[in-house]
Formats: C-alpha cells, sequence, structure tokens
C-alpha cells in the first residue's frame, strides 16, 4: 500500500472494543457514533468522537 493511502478525510463507522480475556465487548459511543478522522500529508492527525444522541451541556443549545 503506498504511503499516500491513508492520508484524506475519513467518517467513523464504528468503536468496538473486544476483551481478550474475557469476550467481552464494548461500545463506549453506542451503535451508532459521530465521528471523523483527518490525517494530512505533514503528518497531523485530527479526530472528533461522540455518541449521536449525546446533549448538550446545560446552557448550550443544539444546532440542528
Amino acid at each position: 500500500m503506498p504511503n499516500d493511502a491513508i492520508y484524506g478525510n475519513w467518517k467513523l463507522v464504528s468503536v468496538r472494543y473486544v476483551f481478550s480475556d474475557t469476550g467481552e465487548t464494548l461500545e463506549p459511543f453506542g451503535d451508532d457514533p459521530l465521528g471523523f478522522i483527518s490525517i494530512t500529508r505533514d503528518n497531523r492527525l485530527t479526530t472528533v468522537i461522540t455518541a449521536r444522541d449525546r446533549s448538550p451541556q446545560e446552557g448550550e443549545t443544539a444546532e440542528a
């Protein structure tokens, strides 16, 4: 795979932890997380991950 293949913007589709000792699975952001990952050619990585049904903190407003 060429080094260029990983650069770009990626949409998160799942986050699942599987514990090898017990087989237990955990989805910390729910079954439909909201997130994006950006990887630039100058080796910068940015991520935003949240649960899709997360409520705003008190005093904040939700954007449509």
